[in-house]
């Protein structure tokens, strides 16, 4: 059996430097804003050399995209069909990072069918709503997507703080996080189906 003691190829230096900042960024931005992670730190976090952020990405703003879509990567891997997700009752990486970056950059999220949880939602509510096809269905179950993911992004963040800013007790809080869920998945449904 014969080891290999040679230094590793150029290449695959490049390559261990790229991940290396795409997982430090996974790491910073669940719990930190954009605009407070600075090009420097990131690189210091990954272990590699600063100049590998604007060789690998262009600059900052590019490996914290990575680091967020490698996020949302890791959420899809985790969850599955974002058409089929329950109210998620603890807090996600990738929502809380989510969260953080739009107040940093809004209206930069990517959504073009790659948001993982609206798009999923409208389907499977205007399909929950058929009997009651035309343009005023649809606009409900648009309404309905986005005040369900408005919850999630919301408890993915704030959930903590909010169970204890209303009292909910320790003892309490499995029973309020499944009365969150069955008022989540309520509204999905018709008005018809809720009766």
């Amino acid at each position: 059996m014969s080891m290999d003691n040679s230094p590793p190829s150029a290449g695959h230096r490049v390559a261990a430097g790229r991940e290396a900042l795409v997982d430090a960024a996974r790491r910073l931005l669940p719990d930190r804003a954009p605009s407070t992670i600075a090009g420097r730190e990131l690189a210091a976090e990954a272990g590699v050399n600063y100049g590998l952020v604007h060789h690998h990405f262009g600059g900052k703003e590019g490996a914290l995209t990575a680091g967020l879509l490698a996020l949302r990567d890791d959420f899809m891997a985790t969850h599955g069909d974002p058409a089929a997700l329950p109210l998620l009752t603890e807090s996600d990486p990738y929502l809380k990072a989510l969260v953080r970056w739009n107040v940093d950059y809004p209206q930069s999220v990517p959504v073009d069918g790659e948001f993982p949880i609206s798009a999923g939602l409208v389907a499977v509510v205007a399909q929950r709503m058929e009997p009651r096809c035309g343009a005023d269905a649809l606009i409900e179950a648009k309404a309905r997507a986005i005040a369900m993911t408005s919850i999630q992004l919301c408890f993915a963040v704030f959930g903590p703080v909010l169970l204890d800013a209303t009292g909910v007790r320790h003892h309490e809080r499995d029973d309020v996080r499944a009365a969150l869920a069955h008022l989540y998945d309520s509204l999905g449904l018709t008005a018809v189906e809720r009766s």
